[in-house]
């Protein structure tokens, strides 16, 4: 399972129809605009969740069967690099993985996000999303992007 945060609201069912070119033909896909369970489980299973922020809106969770889906190591960053090809949208991930050589996993305010083609380490302190209250909220609490970062090929298998 992961989670990925986009910079823009995107329908359901073209998410869905995203997924369908990513993963392999005839593989069942869910993708709900909100929590909700299918009556059957498929490879992939995805519901969506309004944020606090509208700098990045929309939260979707992934629930998938990695060998039957082919998403390869870095699923959540190969799915982001997708929608972020596919709709233009900025793309925010765990940073999590033995590249960052990030220690402690409980620090929830570092980011991977992928803009303009290039992924960056970046700090969501201080932001709406990460759950901070918008009243009070100073203009330059935003996602703020650290530097940008090499990650491993998300399309290998």
């Amino acid at each position: 399972m992961f989670e990925i945060t986009l910079s823009t609201t995107i329908a359901a069912d073209a998410i869905a129809a995203a997924f369908s070119r990513l993963i392999p033909t005839g593989l069942k896909i869910d993708v709900f605009p909100t929590s909700d369970t299918p009556d059957e489980v498929g490879a992939i299973w995805a519901w969506m969740e309004e944020t606090n922020d509208p700098a990045w809106p929309c939260s979707i969770a992934v629930i998938h069967h990695g060998d039957e889906c082919e998403l390869g190591s870095y699923p959540d960053l190969r799915v982001a690099e997708y929608l972020h090809q596919c709709f233009g949208c900025n793309v925010l991930c765990c940073i999590y993985y033995p590249f960052m050589g990030i220690s402690n996993p409980q620090d929830p305010y570092w980011a991977l996000v992928i803009v303009s083609g290039q992924w960056y380490f970046a700090d969501t302190c201080g932001t709406a999303l990460m759950g901070f209250d918008l009243v009070g909220a100073e203009e330059d609490d935003k996602v703020e992007l650290i530097r940008p970062i090499s990650v491993p090929n998300v399309w290998a298998k």
